[in-house]
């Protein structure tokens, strides 16, 4: 059985991932995320809007966005993708 969070701990205060962390919000958010007509700070906005119940009161944004990453990127660290890693030439 998977065992996706409920809430997410910033600064102290939990906040409740909206429906148990359903793989259709999620779904949700990578649209928000893709949406060519907002820019790129209302679509950060929107997907937060959808992934958490309620952020009134959180004044650490970019922590609520990083910890939404990592949940939807599988618990890992969201990383700037570069070139992928070649294979090790024989030497």
């Amino acid at each position: 059985m998977w065992n996706l969070p409920l809430t997410i701990n910033i600064q102290g205060i939990d906040y409740a991932i909206r429906n148990k962390c359903d793989y259709r919000v999620v779904l949700d958010v990578i649209a928000a995320l893709n949406d060519e007509d907002l820019e790129t700070d209302n679509r950060i906005r929107c997907a937060l809007f959808i992934f958490y119940e309620d952020l009134t009161g959180c004044k650490d944004l970019e922590t609520a966005a990083k910890e939404m990453m990592k949940i939807i990127n599988n618990g890992e660290e969201d990383t700037e993708q570069s070139e992928p890693e070649k294979p090790q030439i024989m030497d």
